[in-house]
């Protein structure tokens, strides 16, 4: 039988959902390498909240000083030292055509603020791109975890929310928004973390799967 969710997070799951449908039109990671698009990186950085599409992400470098007033309470950054990723995190919310948006630069990773903070109960999200036009993204590497793997996220104040690998999935579309609209009842502290993986497709410009990992907080 299936489990029965509060409504608030119905609310949330919906938004997650609506993110994988319609991200074939502007989803994570749907850049890739074209060197006959000679796109000048323009730093885009901010702390407010994304909630604009994101069609060409930034590829500049992201400077420390620009997360560096990060609220004690709001996550800042992501570690993954097994896949060799340190990242800052920002905050990302429902754009105008109903996703949840993605970050602004491709080495940023994006936590979308109608989840729950990482680390606490329920279930958060973090998404990020996987390839920008001519570098990798944060998520370049998210397949290549492994069960057990443990990374964290470091808040404002320094502290640190630490996470062990449950699941990696690779997935369809479909299957993904069926999968991520069930947090996983055995886990109190759930953070997924979202990217795109499989063959681009140019006619679509997005992706044919997505990459999920499942994790719990320790």
């Amino acid at each position: 039988m299936r489990r029965l969710l509060p409504k608030s997070m119905k609310n949330i799951l919906y938004g997650i959902g609506l993110f994988l449908v319609v991200a074939g039109l502007t989803g994570i990671g749907l850049y890739v390498h074209d060197k006959q698009i000679a796109i000048k990186p323009v730093k885009i950085v901010s702390a407010k909240t994304v909630v604009l599409p994101t069609n060409t992400p930034s590829e500049a470098p992201v400077s420390a000083s620009d997360f560096a007033n990060t609220s004690a309470d709001q996550p800042r950054q992501i570690v993954i030292p097994t896949i060799n990723v340190s990242g800052y995190i920002q905050k990302v919310g429902i754009d105008k055509n109903n996703q949840i948006a993605v970050p602004n630069n491709i080495h940023l990773a994006g936590w979308y603020i109608n989840s729950s903070k990482p680390g606490s109960p329920g279930l958060s999200i973090i998404d990020g791109h996987v390839l920008g036009r001519y570098n990798d993204a944060i998520f370049k590497d998210l397949s290549k975890l492994k069960l057990g793997d443990t990374f964290s996220v470091i808040y404002g104040d320094n502290s640190k929310k630490m996470f062990t690998v449950k699941d990696i999935l690779s997935m369809s579309v479909n299957d993904a928004t069926t999968y991520l609209n069930n947090k996983d009842p055995n886990i109190k502290n759930q953070l997924d973390l979202i990217t795109c993986g499989g063959i681009f497709d140019k006619k679509s410009q997005t992706y044919d799967k997505r990459v999920v990992v499942k994790s719990e907080g320790i």
